[in-house]
């Protein structure tokens, strides 16, 4: 192999590499949109309306955002054991909609009884949403849910 033809090689590479670092940050961008770290409307949600005072507050526009909404329910089954016990009452979860409206991320933020937070985890996991939009985009939502589990 001569000389001048290792040279070749080297700049071909260096070129190449260059070419892929340089496409690197576009593609990563492009990646890290969907993940875009979530609107956080938890306590601010009401059904079908964000509180304007509050959106303001999270510098936030009412206006420019719709809520997500319910498309799918699914009753969280009361575990037969909390039955058997008398265990009761009110599990608070915080979730994350993903843009396809499924509840992602899920954790008990307040429990009840370990029987009752595994049943309200397992059922809001099969609830299904239409997306949080901003100006007309879809985006992930940090929301809070309560799911109540009452005997009689």
């Amino acid at each position: 192999m001569s000389r001048s033809h290792g040279r070749v090689t080297a700049m071909w590479t260096a070129t190449v590499v260059f070419v892929a670092l340089a496409a690197t940050p576009i593609l990563a961008d492009e990646a890290a949109a969907p993940s875009a770290a979530p609107v956080d409307i938890r306590g601010i949600w009401r059904d079908t309306t964000l509180d304007e005072n509050g959106a303001a507050a999270r510098g936030l526009t009412a206006s420019d955002i719709v809520t997500p909404r319910k498309v799918k329910h699914v009753n969280p089954a009361y575990a037969d054991l909390a039955k058997e016990r008398g265990i009761q009452g009110k599990v608070f979860l915080e979730c994350t909609i993903d843009v396809s409206g499924v509840p992602t991320d899920c954790i008990v933020t307040r429990g009840r009884h370990p029987l009752l937070d595994k049943a309200a985890l397992e059922g809001v996991k099969g609830w299904r949403f239409t997306p949080l939009t901003v100006r007309g985009v879809p985006a992930p939502a940090l929301v809070e849910f309560s799911v109540t589990f009452k005997l009689g």
